[in-house]
């Protein structure tokens, strides 16, 4: 079996890391960083609520990896419904 590159980051880490690199003119480089990892684990996503800027963000994240990376977005609710 062969080892897949994968990264687990908290949506809000994730949201504050790209807003400091949009804010640092280097989006395009973490962006570009983050698209190495052929799986992406993206949790709690809706513990906070995201500002227009930062839902753009998120959005511009996904985007990038559509269709070329895979991405797994979690939150608990997803735990408590499979519990069902």
């Amino acid at each position: 079996m062969s080892d897949i590159p994968a990264y687990y980051i908290s949506a809000v880490k994730l949201v504050q890391t790209l807003k400091k690199d949009y804010d640092l003119k280097r989006l395009e480089y973490r962006i570009k960083t983050y698209s190495r990892f052929k799986l992406m684990i993206v949790d709690e996503i809706g513990y906070l609520p995201l500002t227009r800027e930062e839902s753009n963000l998120f959005f511009q994240f996904i985007s990038s990896r559509h269709e070329k990376r895979s991405t797994i977005i979690w939150n608990k609710i997803n735990a408590f419904l499979s519990s069902y």
